[in-house]
């Protein structure tokens, strides 16, 4: 559940949004087994995380995350860096 403060948000570009919402509903692990399925290994480096300064000077002032019963949550990941490469197959 999301409550709005009321506040204005930024708007994205028409280039992000397409990209940005086709996959935002896979968590990691989803990312890691499709790169998998389609023959890529993914570098150890890769990782979601969560931008602090994007949390607090865009989310946060415009809305809140709670669960149903009321109880405050903390933001979701706000990036994901996935570098991959070709699985070597052996002849």
């Amino acid at each position: 559940m999301v409550a709005d403060s009321g506040t204005s948000t930024p708007s994205r570009s028409p280039t992000s949004t397409s990209t940005h919402e086709q996959i935002c509903g896979f968590s990691w692990a989803d990312r890691v087994r499709f790169a998998a399925e389609v023959g890529l290994q993914v570098d150890p480096r890769s990782g979601p995380w969560r931008n602090k300064w994007v949390v607090g000077n865009i989310f946060e002032p415009a809305a809140a995350l709670f669960t149903d019963d009321g109880r405050p949550l903390d933001w979701t990941v706000t990036h994901v860096l996935l570098a991959a490469g070709a699985v070597a197959v052996e002849r």
